[in-house]
């Protein structure tokens, strides 16, 4: 059924088939890579955004009261324990 004449005759369109399954199989590769991309930049995003929420936390922490009046007993201030007051200047 297959033969020789059959294989001249449709060869135009074996190569149209062949050619389409190239773009098929390169299309393919090409989706897998980008997807492999786009997981690995979600992964570093959600990476960077655990390194920012951990530096947040931390500077909240240190940037109160208690933790700056600590740091700075530890390099010999001390806090003054006195009502702020206002200072006139007559003109």
């Amino acid at each position: 059924m297959i033969g020789v004449d059959f294989l001249i005759k449709h060869t135009p369109y074996i190569i149209f088939l062949g050619f389409l399954s190239l773009l098929y199989i390169g299309n393919v590769h090409r989706t897998n890579r980008t997807i492999r991309e786009i997981n690995q930049a979600k992964a570093e995003i959600v990476e960077s955004r655990n390194i920012y929420m951990a530096t947040k936390c931390d500077l909240i922490k240190s940037s109160k009261q208690t933790e700056v009046a600590r740091k700075l007993e530890l390099q010999g201030f001390k806090d003054a324990y006195r009502k702020p007051s206002k200072v006139l200047v007559s003109r």
